[in-house]
């Protein structure tokens, strides 16, 4: 995967979202409105491991949106729900759907 198709992933997603794309290391993907916003360009889904990773972050101290191009396993639901995360399925015409975490 092309490093310039997940940066162009990253901008579409904070541009939808209505926030600034900031990126690079130890920094979220975007920002703005008082929520952080961390994107996942990839093809499997999100899974536990890595939500674990993504809501243990130093920065993550707002409201945060995790935005992938794939899915979220059962346990990456899980383990947001509980960390007050929002999901979202993000398409190729920039779309997006919330995926709820299960309560």
């Amino acid at each position: 995967m092309s490093t310039k198709r997940w940066q162009a992933t990253e901008k579409q997603v904070c541009k939808t979202l209505g926030k600034r794309h900031i990126g690079g290391p130890g920094a979220p993907d975007c920002s703005g409105g008082g929520e952080i916003v961390e994107v996942k360009h990839q093809r499997r889904p999100v899974d536990r491991s890595q939500m674990r990773e993504i809501v243990s972050k130093p920065w993550v101290d707002r409201p945060l949106i995790i935005a992938s191009t794939s899915r979220f396993t059962p346990g990456a639901r899980r383990l947001a729900g509980q960390a007050g995360a929002y999901m979202f399925k993000t398409y190729p015409d920039g779309s997006s759907r919330r995926i709820n975490p299960p309560r």
